[in-house]
């Protein structure tokens, strides 16, 4: 749950709401439109962390550009009032898993794509997680499955 706070003068406010048949309604509306507007992303598996980080990360880095790892979680470790490995499990890597960042390894360090939310539909894109670079977690998965379906055919 997130709070919000908007001021609106009283007259204003009061001529919005004559014709309402709902008031709360449409009070909750215009809040969701405000928040959809003004790019706040409505998704229930956010913690409000991870919304400020995704929002600042969108106004700061923009929307499909890269920075490195260390710098975001750098900044968002001040701007959160986080230690940095709190910054990496609690808010960056679950906002990797859900798609809305893609952490890539290079060569020399590690960066950040900041996808648009449009785009997040609970599935990341197929990418190496950075810390299994050779997806052997994957191919584990994979040979044990893979093992079980044997075991039940020699049966």
């Amino acid at each position: 749950m997130s709070r919000h706070t908007v001021r609106v003068d009283e007259e204003d406010l009061d001529e919005y709401l004559d014709d309402a048949e709902n008031k709360s309604e449409l009070v909750r509306e215009a809040v969701r439109l405000y928040r959809l507007k003004n790019g706040a992303v409505d998704d229930a598996r956010l913690t409000d962390k991870q919304r400020a980080a995704y929002a600042w990360l969108r106004e700061y880095v923009g929307v499909e550009e890269t920075m490195q790892y260390e710098v975001v979680q750098t900044v968002l470790s001040q701007k959160l009032s986080l230690g940095k490995e709190i910054v990496k499990e609690l808010v960056l890597k679950p906002l990797d898993r859900l798609g809305y960042l893609d952490v890539t390894p290079r060569m020399h360090h590690v960066i950040v794509e900041v996808r648009p939310p449009d785009v997040v539909d609970g599935k990341k894109p197929t990418t190496p997680d950075p810390d299994d670079p050779d997806g052997a977690g994957e191919t584990l998965d994979a040979l044990e499955a893979a093992g079980e379906g044997v075991a039940e055919g020699a049966d």
